[in-house]
């Protein structure tokens, strides 16, 4: 049975519930008349007189105790009202300690909600119980030791913490006062006003900065839109057509005539003029000659006339 067990998981340590420190009301399943109850009880409220202590009375031996003391656990969980259970008895032969060892106790055990503590026995017994329990006590009084702090020594504790608060505290407030009077000593504090009105002033300065350099940046910017705009218009073609040149294409393809190459006596030509278009009948073609100066001569081509140029 303690193999089936374990391999279900039911001794598994991430299982196991986590026994609070300082119980508040501690449930007990045992014999009411036993030693272990009275055990437990004396050194219980003699550690801390002010704990709750409800007992669920069972059998802990003999025929049907388990099954009893398996209801007792479940009892506990559907009541409610305790922090912890402990499962306990004194010690006793192998015979008087088998409840302990049942499954029908042990599957209860691993079923409550609240953590269960076993104290079965002596310290050298070991019962399924204490496998499938949250914490093994090695004895009934051991329980209770280990369960129950001592109410003095934490009153103790709690003393020697509130005069190490009040030690931390009175040297944060002697470090507090140092540092606020060195504060108060500072130069912002002595003369505070004229600061402001330094920091005032230097924002002053800085936004008169900001703002010429915006305004440097501004006219740049439109010098260059102007220039960007001037040389557009200088290479504007209707410019060019409004100073006396002419456009030539070929009507109905608009093809481009650069060069008397592409003409030849009887064509038609379309003119592009400032404000117009004509189309003109090619009747003579003539190239123009290179001057003295390297440069193409084109005045006697403009002075000729039609007699001539035939």
């Amino acid at each position: 049975m303690k193999e089936k067990l374990a391999e279900e998981g039911l001794f598994a340590p991430e299982h196991k519930k986590p026994v609070p420190f300082l119980p508040r009301r501690i449930g007990i399943i045992s014999s009411p008349m036993g030693a272990a109850v009275k055990d437990f009880m004396k050194i219980a409220l003699a550690r801390f007189p002010n704990l709750e202590i409800r007992l669920c009375p069972a059998p802990v031996q003999g025929k049907g105790a388990a099954e009893k003391l398996a209801r007792a656990v479940r009892f506990f969980n559907r009541a409610g009202g305790v922090d912890v259970i402990v499962l306990t008895r004194g010690g006793g032969s192998m015979e008087d300690l088998w409840p302990f060892n049942e499954e029908v106790l042990a599957r209860a055990i691993y079923a409550s909600k609240i953590p269960v503590v076993s104290a079965v026995g002596h310290e050298i017994d070991f019962t399924i119980s204490d496998f499938v329990a949250d914490m093994r006590a090695p004895t009934p009084s051991g329980a209770a030791e280990q369960l129950i702090p001592e109410k003095r020594v934490l009153l103790d504790s709690l003393d020697d913490l509130k005069a190490r608060m009040n030690t931390a505290a009175a040297y944060a407030v002697e470090r507090s006062a140092g540092r606020l009077a060195h504060v108060m000593g500072s130069k912002v504090f002595r003369d505070s006003m004229r600061l402001a009105l330094e920091r005032m002033q230097r924002v002053d300065m800085l936004m008169q900065s900001a703002s010429a350099a915006l305004l440097r940046r501004a006219d740049a910017a439109t010098h260059r839109l102007e220039r960007v705009r001037a040389e557009f218009d200088a290479y504007d073609p209707f410019r060019i057509l409004k100073r006396g040149y002419v456009y030539l294409a070929e009507p109905g393809t608009g093809r481009q005539i650069t060069g008397v190459g592409g003409l030849q006596t009887g064509q038609r030509v379309r003119a592009i003029l400032a404000d117009g278009a004509a189309d003109l009948d090619v009747r003579s073609v003539r190239e123009a000659e290179m001057g003295k100066n390297g440069r193409l001569d084109l005045l006697p081509l403009i002075t000729a006339k039609p007699e001539a140029a035939n």
